[in-house]
């Protein structure tokens, strides 16, 4: 029983982030080859981070909504790449 969750709880700590990802770790991610991992890291130099998997489908092509799930699944996760906001009133240190 211990070892599945552990499992289970090692699945969340090996999500990569499609905005900090290399190319190696693009490829290691199932359903992505040398092609896509190069095309992802293009668009995003040329367009910036990507904001969400609705976003990877529409400025990837061969990457359709079908196939961005399927890339999550699998362990690709996009980070919101805000920074935490001190809520109003309060002072920044």
């Amino acid at each position: 029983m211990l070892s599945l969750t552990a499992l289970a709880w090692s699945g969340s700590v090996l999500a990569l982030d499609l905005n900090t990802a290399t190319e190696a770790q693009l490829k290691g991610i199932r359903g992505i080859g040398p092609k896509t991992a190069q095309i992802i890291l293009q668009e995003r130099e040329r367009g910036g981070r990507y904001e969400s998997f609705s976003d990877l489908s529409d400025r990837v092509k061969g990457i359709g909504p079908k196939k961005a799930d399927a890339l999550q699944a699998a362990g690709l996760a996009i980070s919101s790449g805000k920074s935490p906001v001190a809520p109003a009133g309060v002072p920044k240190r």
